[in-house]
């Protein structure tokens, strides 16, 4: 009981903490090292490794649900709700109950188109450079942004997304 209680109370701090990472790793323009820390929190909100399969952060996936779904080769959250219903029935095996759970994730889910245009193009090197960036989500006009379905994770997280311009070859973040 104490275990699981400095647990949840790390969790909840925890967050906290890797923002503040970020912040030092950004300062010092690490690419990787940034990305990294990015993605533990991810994982950490999520109670999932980054390797693992997106259709994990659904309820009621079990591994064998996902096995399921692996074999069908339904590997995302789009495909799940682009099946028909007589085709997901048969491939999840969940009660009515538990479909709307997993229909109401699937609803929620960010799904997130990303453009950039750089404001000027005529750059040489050493030039500073603005872009542009367009964050398109499909979303009802009258729903807000809301939280993410993080079952594992002890408080409500908003969604949030971080913009990140760096060169991979050195390692080198940009912005």
């Amino acid at each position: 009981p104490d275990l699981k209680l400095d647990q949840k109370n790390i969790l909840k701090e925890i967050l906290k903490l890797l923002y503040g990472m970020v912040d030092v790793i950004t300062t010092f323009g690490g690419l990787k090292t940034a990305l990294c820390a990015m993605e533990l929190a991810q994982m950490i909100v999520q109670g999932m490794w980054v390797s693992d399969s997106v259709l994990k952060q659904l309820p009621y996936f079990t591994d064998e649900v996902i096995e399921r779904c692996k074999n069908a080769d339904v590997d995302s959250i789009a495909m799940i709700t682009e099946l028909e219903d007589e085709e997901r029935d048969s491939l999840l095996q969940m009660t009515p109950k538990q479909m709307m759970k997993v229909a109401e994730a699937c609803n929620r889910y960010s799904d997130l188109e990303v453009e950039f245009q750089l404001v000027n193009e005529d750059i040489k090197a050493g030039d500073n450079v603005s872009v542009r960036v367009i964050i398109e989500r499909d979303i009802d006009e009258d729903e807000e942004l809301g939280f993410v379905i993080a079952p594992y994770y002890p408080k409500a997280q908003l969604e949030q997304w971080w913009i990140v311009i760096g060169d991979h070859k050195s390692d080198t973040l940009l912005s």
